[in-house]
């Protein structure tokens, strides 16, 4: 019965990866760079790009490291054996 929850349990953290994966790529891809020449810029023009251009990326990665936090406590929480 453990050896069933084990591979339901990795089967399911893997699911789990692959969605954040595609959703992580699919912000990703989705931004225009904007690839160009290298010019001058501010701190007030990179708050503004960072906050209002890329705001859906800077979303799905504070999700991700989130989940990540979450999930590495997850982790090294100790089980008692009984």
């Amino acid at each position: 019965m453990r050896e069933v929850k084990a591979v339901n349990s990795k089967l399911t953290a893997a699911l789990a990866s692959g969605v954040l994966l595609v959703i992580l790529l699919g912000s990703v891809l989705s931004v225009d760079w904007g690839v160009g020449d290298i010019n001058y810029i501010g701190v007030d023009s990179i708050a503004m790009v960072l906050f209002e251009v890329f705001g859906a990326v800077l979303l799905v990665l504070a999700a991700l490291m989130f989940s990540s936090v979450i999930g590495g406590t997850f982790l090294s929480h100790e089980e008692d054996d009984q």
